[in-house]
């Protein structure tokens, strides 16, 4: 039986907050505490480019590009890869009875990981060999891959775009024996650019556990790539009719250590009064969200 929707976002979240333990799904899939902050699945590659192979060829191509795509991706370190998709809505699932009935306490936590679920699709716009008949004979190929990523729950809320473009300049031209070959050095010579974009453009967002002081613990750390000396934007999120989120901001906070749990201790760096008085106000309708500032 497919472990329902609420039990595997919840207890995996809760993981995150016990340690380094694991426990059995109903399916009998284990959920460990090591995974990483932020989810990626792997949705649809469409195939644009006007000129199409035969069905058979164009699949390969499309799985090879796929594949390269998500061993990158997991190469960055800051996703975990899963291979499918969330088939329910957010805003129905936020007002679901499942969603309602979350203890008060881990409300805040559980919606930070919708945030941390995400989807990647791609548009191959344009993915042409060339086949060399004289002098050094094979294939070359010229890909142009469009990537979008977005909250794996909401799917018209697109995070980020880019195109990338293949290009062998600067470098011997080689040609290969079988378009596949061709395709991999035209993915080879993206690479570098994919693990840069992956790295660098999605924040890692946590919740604020407890304070002490001017000292707060974030509920992310070393096991997510956070840093010290990472900066944090604190926010109050405020849960509205229908399912809409409001965003304020707060304050900001610093990492100083990385704890061994997985936990970080930081200083709250701006309005710390501030912080501290809508932590104290927290609820189900209000609760401050952490998010990672990123320095690109």
């Amino acid at each position: 039986m497919r472990f329902s929707l609420i039990n595997r976002i919840y207890t995996a979240l809760l993981l995150c907050f016990l340690g380094s333990i694991s426990i059995s799904a109903q399916d009998g899939t284990t959920i460990s505490a090591d995974k990483k902050a932020m989810t990626l699945r792997m949705g649809e590659f469409k195939w644009i480019e006007p000129a199409k192979p035969a069905e058979d060829k164009m699949q390969s191509f499309i799985d090879i590009i796929k594949a390269k795509v998500a061993e990158t991706v997991a190469t960055s370190g800051r996703f975990e890869v899963l291979d499918d998709e969330i088939t329910e809505d957010i805003n129905a699932y936020v007002q679901s009875e499942a969603f309602m009935n979350v203890p008060a306490d881990q409300y805040p936590t559980v919606l930070t990981g919708l945030m941390n679920d995400n989807l990647l699709v791609g548009e191959i716009t344009k993915c042409k060999f060339t086949k060399r008949t004289t002098g050094a004979k094979g294939y070359l190929c010229m890909l142009a891959l469009k990537l979008s990523v977005a909250n794996a729950y909401d799917k018209t809320n697109i995070i980020s775009s880019r195109m990338f473009v293949s290009s062998l300049k600067g470098k011997k031209l080689i040609v290969r024996n079988t378009a596949e070959a061709a395709l991999d050095d035209a993915l080879q010579s993206i690479t570098d650019k994919l693990v840069d974009y992956f790295s660098h453009n999605f924040s890692v967002y946590g919740t604020l556990v407890s304070y002490d002081g001017s000292k707060a613990i974030l509920s992310c750390g070393s096991p997510q790539g956070v840093v010290e000396g990472d900066e944090f934007q604190v926010l109050q999120v405020t849960m509205m009719d229908g399912g809409k989120v409001q965003k304020e901001h707060v304050g900001k906070l610093k990492v100083k250590e990385l704890l061994p749990d997985g936990t970080s201790v930081c200083s709250m760096t701006e309005n710390k009064d501030g912080i501290i008085q809508r932590f104290q106000a927290s609820s189900k309708k209000n609760w401050l969200q952490c998010r990672l500032i990123l320095n690109k």
